[in-house]
């Protein structure tokens, strides 16, 4: 989005991903680093991204957008990640990249395990969507929330709202 050249930051993935059995090929994915339970962790993260070579970083490839040259967005998304499944091969520990894996069916079931974990939330993605930019009525993107005790430090008028809240944790916590 802002035009940086990450690629350095990120040789250890692309490395590895270099290993795959194929000539060319675009991912959907998000890369993050996983805390001491193997839950993201966005604060780690962002350390990681201001050193020069950043470790443990992790790539969680969701979609498999070209292969070999031929776009495959328009094709089902369940066709997409089997392709992608493939090319990555079984999740193995260690490799700084893994296959998002997905579950059909028991969404609300699903989304309170994901909320019990403690993580941000789901991606609900409908059978046989193609993948498009942006937003989608296919996909819906449910976050799970928290709750907590904050001290108002102050308020703005923001761009993109038209007040914005400024707080903080209590000092208890």
């Amino acid at each position: 989005r802002t035009g940086l050249d990450w690629t350095e930051k990120y040789r250890v993935i692309l490395n590895a991903l270099g290993e795959l059995d194929c000539a060319a090929a675009i991912l959907d994915g998000e890369v993050f680093v996983q805390g001491p339970q193997g839950l993201p962790d966005f604060h780690a993260l962002r350390r990681e991204l201001a050193r020069t070579k950043p470790k443990g970083l992790l790539f969680m490839a969701f979609d498999l957008l070209h292969l070999e040259g031929r776009d495959l967005r328009r094709e089902p998304v369940e066709d997409r990640r089997q392709r992608l499944q493939q090319l990555l091969g079984p999740n193995e520990a260690g490799r700084p990249f893994q296959f998002s894996d997905h579950v059909i069916g028991e969404g609300a079931q699903f989304f309170a395990a994901a909320e019990r974990m403690g993580l941000e939330g789901i991606i609900s993605k409908k059978l046989g969507s193609r993948y498009r930019s942006g937003l989608s009525k296919s996909w819906l993107k449910v976050k799970t929330f928290a709750e907590g005790e904050l001290v108002v430090i102050g308020t703005s008028k923001g761009d993109l709202a038209s007040v914005a809240l400024l707080a903080r944790e209590t000092e208890d916590h």
